[in-house]
């Protein structure tokens, strides 16, 4: 199934996501296949950026850019269908629906999902996985646990604030997970 990944927020800062996923998948496997795969679509975003001749080099893993880089190692969608589930085929991509829809990954297994449920209000914000809360404020206390701040990095983003500028409104939905990685 498709899961496309959006390159900007929404401020117009620059997502990563794709070399964020990149982190992870090397990490997780390095195998040649993972390698090669990730290569041949480093070329191919080189061939796309302009050159007149472009020429397709491979690279080491020490040139993927990756260095620092903190793996996103899940996602986060909305499931009305319930059509995600372990063993769905993850195709990743960028520009969905475009003449430029790229998938800029392997084809990957879902290993696992969890349900998800954020809130995000005026006065109170709430965060659970699986029904178990991770994050709860209002106006006069705040309750979090160490996960809720790894749930946040390994989706892919910086801090809380911009987590919670990403999930403006309600949401529920499941975290889709590509490595054995549960809350």
């Amino acid at each position: 199934m498709i899961l496309p990944f959006s390159t900007h927020f929404k401020d117009g800062s620059k997502t990563n996501f794709i070399k964020k996923i990149w982190a992870g998948l090397i990490k997780i496997d390095d195998t040649d296949e993972i390698l090669e795969s990730i290569n041949l679509r480093l070329a191919y975003i080189r061939e796309s950026e302009g050159a007149d001749h472009p020429v397709r080099r491979f690279l080491p893993v020490s040139e993927f850019g990756l260095r620092g880089i903190r793996p996103k190692l899940h996602s986060m969608r909305e499931d009305k269908k319930d059509r995600w589930h372990a063993g769905s085929k993850i195709h990743m991509v960028v520009f969905n629906r475009t003449k430029n829809q790229f998938r800029f990954a392997p084809v990957i297994d879902c290993i696992s999902t969890q349900a998800v449920e954020i809130i995000n209000r005026e006065n109170y914000s709430f965060v659970s996985v699986d029904h178990r809360c991770l994050f709860e404020q209002d106006t006069r206390t705040v309750y979090f646990t160490p996960e809720f701040f790894d749930l946040i990095k390994n989706d892919g983003f910086e801090d809380a604030d911009q987590f919670f500028d990403w999930f403006k409104r309600d949401f529920k939905g499941k975290i889709i997970h590509w490595t054995d990685l549960k809350y």
